[in-house]
């Protein structure tokens, strides 16, 4: 699968404070860009390296559907209403699993409607005939896992939407389960873009639970993604056979709304750094 890591000197770096406890020499750069409540996925000390590579990985002989399914032995599913989680847990019931979906119900006082997709995810769950777990998850919920998230992605966030995967993973986590597939990188590998400002969040909050992250759409050996577009049609076209109407819908950009907060959540982040580093 893809594995982020945090290298530093060759070796692995368990968490953020502990390498500031060990002295280490704060960047410049990422303390700048964390202080002034910028988008960034540098790390405030120098010399620890954010990055997604490849790991474990074997080649997988076949189609693209053939790709995917060699990966799906596992028994939880990160559910949304789109393509990508979609086409997965579709895929793990043509093989004859027995998948359990999980979606989060987001309850945020300032959300339109747009934010909660669990709507179409009970849609999708019901025509593929898998149970579904619902996790429903409110302004306080975000909030209190906040700093939780901060310590395990180690970067200041812009928005509250990665927070939401932690939520996800605890529960998957507390059900038993050790792994939990995702539909991470489709979006980054069909428009050509690394996603470094998620994935390696996503990956980080699934672990933080206490979970392997399971992410298909990145495995190197899945080339028939790399000529497509952002429209994702080839994923459109193996989906349609199970759910026509979700291959046909359009994406829609998923941030999450502005939570209750005293202040945005760039400048909650920076104040959580300033207090957990003494960063000034």
């Amino acid at each position: 699968m893809i594995e982020t890591r945090f290298v530093r000197e060759g070796r692995r770096a368990s968490s953020l404070r502990a390498l500031v406890r060990a002295g280490d020499a704060l960047d410049p750069e990422g303390v700048r860009a964390a202080l002034a409540g910028e988008r960034c996925t540098r790390s405030i000390v120098r010399g620890v390296e954010r990055h997604v590579e490849p790991a474990d990985a074997r080649p997988l002989s076949g189609d693209l559907e053939a790709k995917l399914s060699a990966q799906l032995d596992h028994t939880a599913y990160a559910l949304s209403g789109g393509v990508d989680a979609s086409l997965l847990l579709a895929l793990a019931v043509r093989r004859g699993l027995r998948p359990t979906a999980y979606t989060l119900r987001p309850r945020l006082s300032a959300d339109d409607g747009s934010y909660d997709e669990h709507a179409q995810a009970v849609a999708i769950a019901r025509a593929l005939g898998v149970d579904l777990v619902v996790v429903d998850a409110t302004d306080r919920d975000f909030v209190r896992a906040l700093p939780d998230a901060l310590s395990a992605v180690e970067v200041p966030l812009y928005n509250a939407h990665p927070v939401a995967r932690l939520l996800l993973a605890r529960r998957v986590a507390a059900d038993g389960h050790t792994a939990l597939v995702t539909g991470d990188g489709a979006d980054q590998r069909c428009a050509r873009s690394a996603g470094h400002d998620y994935l390696p969040l996503v990956a980080s909050l699934t672990r933080a639970a206490g979970l392997t992250w399971v992410s298909p759409y990145l495995h190197p050996s899945i080339v028939e993604l790399d000529e497509a577009t952002a429209q994702k049609w080839p994923l459109r076209a193996l989906l349609a056979r199970d759910l026509p109407d979700v291959a046909r819908a359009p994406k829609r950009p998923r941030l999450a709304p502005s939570l209750s907060l005293s202040m945005p959540i760039g400048a909650y982040s920076t104040r959580w750094l300033q207090q957990s580093f003494g960063l000034a």
